[in-house]
């Protein structure tokens, strides 16, 4: 009798064990998307952050060089524009600064201390994560990658960009321009790769303005599927002028331009 008795107790408790173990799988399952929506929030708020850095930085920056602000090395496409060092420009091109251009100059020249801030946390791709962004991105130590990308680059060529477009983007070279402007954002992706927008939980970009704010451009998942599929093209001068009116948009929340100029995507 006792022995009967000590296996209907096992069994009871078995079972008990075993609805136990459903209700945790259960919670899990309901937890984690929130968990995960947390996440994603406290990585966008963090990369905001990031930018309002930035902004800052550049201010400072300007205010040292009488309104002038980082400026991109010669001869160097637009969609280059998160690289922030290269050895085999120093003392070859014009605006390095022994080899440091773009973003890079703040660090350079210690208006922004902390390489960490280059990069944003939501970021998965280790070549625009910090370290190896910073130290060997595709396994390069002659390259130092950022995670965002930088207005002031060259010019796009002709066909992409309007004779007003030029002045416009001259202006905003020597910092007198009017309005506010977009001059960072999540890494639009350079040429032969994928744009690298980290931010999925909502789908959208962080960017940082000339007045110092930092905003999330919210995009749909067509947007933002499209982002992907046009750094691939083996065509830098569209790759060039994607970035281009990419920033644009980013001025004004008005996604109409790129969407004529890459029709054949939407």
């Amino acid at each position: 009798m006792c022995k009967a008795a000590s296996r209907q107790v096992s069994a009871f408790t078995l079972v008990e064990l075993l609805v136990v173990i459903g209700v945790i799988a259960v919670l899990i399952a309901m937890i984690l998307p929130a968990l995960n929506k947390a996440r994603a929030a406290a990585a966008k708020a963090a990369c905001l952050s990031n930018q309002r850095q930035l902004m800052g930085a550049i201010h400072i920056y300007a205010n040292q060089y009488k309104g002038g602000i980082p400026q991109p090395v010669s001869g160097a496409n637009a969609s280059g524009s998160h690289i922030v060092f290269a050895r085999h420009v120093i003392g070859a091109r014009r605006g390095d600064d022994n080899g440091w251009f773009n973003l890079g100059l703040l660090f350079s020249r210690n208006f922004f201390k902390d390489p960490r801030g280059f990069y944003c946390p939501a970021q998965t791709d280790e070549n625009f994560m910090y370290p190896k962004g910073w130290e060997r991105p595709y396994n390069d130590p002659n390259f130092k990658y950022i995670g965002y990308s930088y207005r002031l680059s060259n010019d796009p060529k002709p066909g992409w960009i309007t004779a007003q477009d030029v002045q416009e983007l001259l202006k905003l070279k020597v910092g007198r321009f009017k309005g506010i402007k977009a001059l960072s954002s999540d890494i639009i992706g350079p040429r032969g790769t994928r744009s690298h927008w980290p931010h999925t939980q909502p789908y959208g970009v962080c960017v940082g303005y000339s007045d110092g704010h930092a905003e999330f451009i919210y995009t749909s998942k067509r947007e933002y599927d499209i982002a992907l599929k046009l750094p691939p093209l083996s065509n830098s001068a569209a790759v060039d002028g994607f970035q281009f009116h990419m920033f644009k948009a980013f001025d004004t929340k008005d996604f109409t331009k790129v969407r004529e100029l890459f029709s054949q995507y939407y």
